[in-house]
């Protein structure tokens, strides 16, 4: 007979307040992004101490936090973004939700110790392309 697991209350959130408001209110993670490297980047987005200070709050009450890290980069930007996943990797956050395969494959270089969840926009579409994840 197979376990079933149980579903996860993911709720996003745009700043520190949101992040801990949502885990006020049970979300069991919750997903932000932060000032660079996400499809939704924007001023109000957390920063690398708010990531520190959140996903520590939220690892207080059994929560997790995710980062969207969904942007698909060019070639001029791919030194920043190792750069950026080498602080974020150190903030406590628990994964990174990524579209693009080469994101993928340096997040497994850089921090691997922080769960990789592909975005639903992303394009695997088969076994074999899951597998390779």
């Amino acid at each position: 007979m197979q376990r079933r697991s149980k579903p996860e209350v993911l709720a996003p959130a745009g700043n520190l307040r949101g992040l801990k408001t949502a885990v006020d209110y049970g979300a069991d993670a919750v997903y932000c992004g932060g000032k660079a490297f996400g499809m939704r980047s924007a001023p109000k987005n957390l920063s690398l101490e708010d990531f520190e200070e959140g996903s520590r709050y939220a690892h207080e009450h059994g929560a997790r936090v995710y980062v969207t890290f969904n942007v698909l980069p060019r070639n001029n930007e791919v030194e920043a973004m190792r750069e950026y996943l080498g602080r974020l990797k150190d903030t406590g956050v628990d994964a990174l939700i990524v579209s693009d395969i080469g994101v993928m494959l340096m997040a497994k270089q850089i921090a691997p110790n922080l769960e990789l969840h592909v975005r639903t926009q992303a394009g695997v579409t088969n076994y074999q392309a899951a597998n390779a994840l």
